[in-house]
């Protein structure tokens, strides 16, 4: 060992030649930097005479440090144009060329080293233009270029794009790159280390390797002569995962023998690095597990043959918002590229889904546009399929299904990434048990769902299906048009016709609020055609049974014909029509014959029509009725009373009526006459305008603008005969004009019968309700007693017709509901 002192000597030493080192190269920096402009127009001069097309650098600098202990010239903004003369074929923010410091003492300043940072290599192959690298002078003599005898090239943050005429366009960012090797050797051996990541590599249209870590390390070979670059057992790196090459690529030729083996491949990193067919899919998705791949390829570059085989083994893919996993996957396949026409050819897939078990087995055919020809087998939960498969179209979703169907047809990836199955075909059978569903944006939850179907195309043969919405249940069976775009997509709509049974149906159960405030009628984006039968109908207090229909309907709209029902013991027949307007307001128009009615029923069912002259607990008898009806409802289902326009042709037969108001008010006003009331039984009159029984009421009745009008109506009580007209606005005021027999109010004998002719009295009752004038007028022209019926139906109906507001819908482009401008005017004054 040293002692002590032999130690110090040595430190001293290492010191002084340190020193020395130092000084030398201090004096090399020096001396070189007094020749600073000499080297670097020497240099310039010599690059730009080594290309044939134009080349130019912002600054040229002679940097020492930045690249010790090699002295460079450093080019800031430095550029070549390419051979077409077109583009710029070489771009770097930064390059240095580097030569010996020893050799520059010498003045031999040969560039062994190459470093660029921030920049782009565009290159570009055609038949017609060539090679758009072919820059450099190979005929200029080496005592006019500039000597590079490059051993190592560096590139760091460098786009490499290379694009040529048969199809194969890449674009790859390197962000650390090192090559190794005799750059000037005819047979060069490089040691490579790159690492970055693939924006595109486009191969026969079909885009691989989309935003991928990619990366190449190893020994390759390349033959300058004959431009053929060979690997051998060289490591390709994708994301985590690692593969082997080998093989070779004739650039000259245009031709490549290659393969890609990998025995252990993290199944994320092969999947997202497939065409966008399958990359895009697999985003939404987290597969787990390794695979093996093998991978040949083979051809010319214009038209290359590609076959890759795998095997992925107790794999499982999770959908990662539900986290629910298709897991113990088998699968098995292969993928083929020949003639410009791919395949995916799907031997077994097999794999978990929750509860239950999923195999599909078949081809996918030209990944371009793919085509899908499959065979499926499932037997799963439903949620878990919605949940996996993000049916988004539906809130809820369960129950069981059984599904066997062979599924053929094109397919495509949207631009949001998702898949379109608008052109999708399937055949097989479907069986749902236990089915609960609800649409996104519908209040509408249809339960206990069993169905038996038949797949055919787009659409479905519906041969059994039983369902509960509320407390309505139905038995459906008939045929659902375009099912798989409209289950799939939210932008497409079911085609359906359908018979339709139900024991017992209330309409509420269908018209629900929706999240939107307004109201869905059945499903939305349903179009429907039905014929159907009910047993027990119910709306609110209406309550009708034996109805018979056939209808058609959409989110907007629903019209009815020949529908028949039982209706407060009577029957009821007729059509009717319902129109959402602009403004979300629903329009009905109806048409409907009652026979038979009991009225104190009917004026109960339907809430005494609106009004409070006559009311349920006041009459009886039996209705026949013809009525023709507009009505309008708000979003929510509420009557807007300003738009009920109507006209009915009235009889009521065999009734009565008690406790009439304006009989009693007649009955008084004749009382309190003074040339009437001497000659009449008060008493007996009163009694008898209490409860007024007829044979027959004869009445047109018409509803417009909150208006009532009786314009004819015909009385034969057993007070007396009378006729009527009358004009009621609602809580407003009233004008009823009565002509009756004087003879009839001079009766003393109840059991006498009124008289049909002979003298006539007219007493107008006129004002607000509380407040009602009474009067004796002259008899009108049009106002007479014992007049042909049913020429004053047409005569009037006609009249009252004329007067209604024409309601406009969404087909007419036009105002919505009647008086909807005055409720915009009144809007606008109360702000």
């Amino acid at each position: 060992m040293l002692q002590p002192k032999g130690k110090l000597i040595v430190r001293k030493v290492l010191v002084v030649l340190l020193a020395m080192f130092f000084v030398f190269v201090s004096i090399s920096a020096v001396l070189i930097s007094v020749f600073r402009q000499d080297i670097i127009d020497m240099a310039w001069k010599r690059l730009k005479a080594s290309v044939v097309t134009e080349c130019d650098a912002q600054s040229i600098e002679l940097s020492f440090w930045s690249s010790f202990p090699m002295v460079s010239i450093e080019l800031h903004d430095f550029w070549i144009q390419d051979a077409y003369r077109r583009d710029t074929l070489f771009y770097a923010d930064r390059t240095y060329l580097s030569f010996d410091i020893w050799d520059a003492w010498n003045g031999n300043y040969e560039v062994n080293k190459m470093i660029v940072r921030d920049g782009i290599i565009d290159l570009k192959e055609d038949d017609r233009l060539g090679k758009n690298w072919m820059v450099m002078d190979t005929a200029l003599s080496s005592s006019d270029s500039l000597p590079i005898s490059l051993r190592k090239l560096i590139l760091e943050d460098v786009w490499f794009n290379y694009k040529n005429d048969k199809g194969l366009d890449q674009s790859i960012r390197i962000e650390t790159g090192k090559l190794k090797g005799d750059f000037n050797a005819e047979q060069i051996e490089l040691e490579v280390d790159i690492t970055g990541k693939a924006k595109k590599v486009v191969i026969e249209q079909r885009e691989w390797l989309t935003q991928q870590t990619i990366g190449l390390n190893g020994r390759i070979n390349y033959d300058k002569k004959k431009e053929v670059l060979q690997f051998n057992n060289t490591n390709f790196d994708l994301a985590k995962s690692t593969l082997h090459l080998n093989g070779w690529v004739d650039f000259n030729a245009g031709k490549f023998d290659a393969s890609l083996l990998s025995e252990k491949l993290n199944a994320t990193d092969l999947l997202s690095s497939m065409p966008s067919f399958i990359s895009h899919w697999i985003q939404r998705y987290e597969p787990n597990g390794w695979l093996s791949f093998k991978s040949t390829g083979s051809g010319w570059f214009s038209n290359p043959k590609v076959v890759a085989d795998i095997i992925w083994k107790q794999g499982n893919v999770v959908e990662p918002d539900s986290q629910l996993s298709m897991e113990d996957i088998d699968l098995k396949i292969t993928y083929s590229l020949k003639d410009h026409f791919d395949e995916i050819h799907l031997q077994a897939l097999s794999a978990n889904l929750g509860g239950g078990r999923c195999t599909v087995s078949g081809d996918l055919r030209d990944l371009r546009d793919p085509e899908l020809d499959l065979h499926v087998d499932i037997q799963a939960e439903i949620h878990d399929l919605k949940e996996y498969l993000r049916w988004d179209t539906l809130e809820v979703a369960e129950g069981k299904i059984q599904l066997q169907a062979d599924v053929v047809g094109k397919t495509s990836v949207l631009a949001d990434s998702t898949v379109d199955w608008t052109k999708v075909n399937a055949q097989g059978g479907v069986i749902i048990t236990e089915g609960n569903f609800k649409l996104k944006n519908s209040s509408v939850q249809v339960k206990d769902v069993y169905a038996v179907m038949q797949l055919f195309q787009q659409s479905a043969q519906v041969q059994q299906l039983n369902a509960n919405i509320g407390e309505t249940h139905f038995e459906l069976t008939g045929e659902l048009q375009n099912l798989i775009p409209y289950l799939t997509r939210d932008d497409q709509v079911l085609y359906t016709n359908v018979a339709i049974r139900s024991s017992h149906f209330n309409l509420e159960d269908i018209l629900l609020p929706s999240s939107s405030d307004a109201v869905s009628l059945f499903l939305p984006r349903l179009h429907w055609n039905a014929e159907g039968s009910i047993a027990d109908f119910h709306f609110k207090e209406v309550n009708a049974t034996d109805i018979q229909f056939k209808a058609n309907g959409s989110p907007s709209q629903m019209s009815m014909e020949e529908v028949s029902m039982q209706l407060a013991k009577g029957i009821c027949s007729g059509s009717f029509q319902l129109n959402q307007d602009i403004d979300r307001h629903w329009l009905a128009h109806a048409n409907f014959n009652f026979v038979e009615m009991d009225a104190r029923l009917l004026f109960d069912q339907f809430n005494n029509f609106g009004q409070g002259v006559v009311k349920d607990d006041q009459i009886n008898g039996k209705i026949n009725t013809q009525i023709e009806l507009n009505f309008a409802l708000d979003e929510q289902w509420v009557l807007d009373r300003p738009s009920i326009q109507f006209v009915a042709d009235v009889e009521l037969n065999d009734g009565a009526i008690k406790n009439l108001k304006w009989l009693q008010d007649v009955a008084e006003y004749v009382k309190k006459n003074r040339w009437i009331s001497p000659v009449i039984d008060e008493d007996l009159l009163a009694q008898r305008l209490s409860n007024v029984q007829f044979t027959k009421l004869k009445n047109i009745i018409s509803l417009s603008d909150e208006v009532l009008e009786i314009p004819w109506m015909e009385i034969n009580t057993s007070a007396f005969n009378m006729v009527m007209r009358a004009t009621h606005h609602f809580n407003v005021e009233l004008s009823y004009l009565f002509g009756i027999q004087v003879s009839d109010l001079l009766l003393r004998d109840p059991s006498q019968k009124p008289k049909e002719d002979g003298k006539k009295m007219y007493i107008l009752m006129k004002g607000p309700p509380d407040a009602l004038v009474f009067s004796v007028e002259r008899e009108p022209e049009d106002f007479v007693f014992n007049a042909n019926a049913e020429e004053q139906k047409i005569k009037w109906k006609e009249r009252l017709k004329s007067k209604w507001i024409k309601v406009k819908t969404k087909v007419d482009q036009g105002s919505t509901t009647p008086h909807s401008k005055d409720r915009r005017r009144s809007k606008k004054k109360k702000a």
